[in-house]
């Protein structure tokens, strides 16, 4: 049962970490990290770059309190080997930056960002059953 509990720990771990990515509405850009969602406004945003690492990063016009020195990784683009053999990242950054200024004329000027904790039910799910299992676990131990 400890077992089954780790499998279905890391499985949720790499679930969020594999269903991470960049949504592009039509009012505001959407981060959808492991843990933390961003909704950023078009206008809110400066660009999106790739970093030395390879990694792509939404970079605000205002960077506020909450962000790292470099703007709102993207973890989906994190500069993987895959990343890295198929380009993924600086694609992303072109089509982001190619839509942001399309969509920036539509949409106010500046904009608050918004953010919140990432819900995935499938990962959640698996996380208490982990839990469940590693409950069980202790019990059949006495």
């Amino acid at each position: 049962m400890f077992g089954a509990a780790m499998c279905l720990g890391v499985g949720s771990l790499a679930l969020r970490v594999t269903r991470s990515r960049v949504h592009l509405t039509g009012t505001s850009l959407l981060v959808v990290n492991p843990v933390m969602t961003y909704e950023l406004p078009y206008g809110a945003v400066k660009k999106a770059e790739v970093n030395p690492g390879g990694s792509l990063v939404i970079v605000p016009k205002d960077p506020g309190p909450r962000t790292d020195e470099e703007g709102y990784l993207v973890v989906g683009f994190a500069g993987s080997l895959l990343d890295r053999a198929f380009g993924t990242s600086p694609k992303a950054a072109a089509e982001t930056n190619k839509v942001r200024r399309a969509r920036k004329k539509a949409t106010a000027l500046g904009g608050e960002t918004t953010r919140s904790l990432t819900a995935d039910p499938v990962a959640e799910l698996l996380l208490v059953a982990a839990a469940a299992c590693a409950v069980v676990a202790v019990f059949l131990r006495w």
